[in-house]
């Protein structure tokens, strides 16, 4: 049997594309489109934050060392004498 979008594309005059090839076209007009989106929406947060005077993005405050923390000697001696570490 042949197959009958092959004869239409013949009839078109457009070259058989393989598999590989199609799926190729796919995963690459996908991306363009999740691209934009993702541009999109980032453009959208932005504005909203700039509205409400709020950063665009937050950044996680990094601790200084020994700032509210036990040292290591301390924290294992908390350990052994609560019968955590035995």
């Amino acid at each position: 049997m042949a197959d009958p979008s092959r004869e239409n594309r013949e009839r078109a005059g457009a070259k058989p594309v393989s598999k590989h090839e199609m799926d190729a076209q796919l995963l690459s007009e996908k991306t363009a489109r999740l691209r934009g989106l993702r541009l999109a929406h980032e453009a959208a947060s932005a504005s909203v934050t700039a509205v409400a005077g709020a950063p665009a993005t937050s950044k996680k405050k990094a601790r200084k060392p020994g700032q509210n923390t036990p040292s290591l000697s301390d924290w294992l001696a908390t350990q052994k004498n609560e019968g955590w570490r035995s």
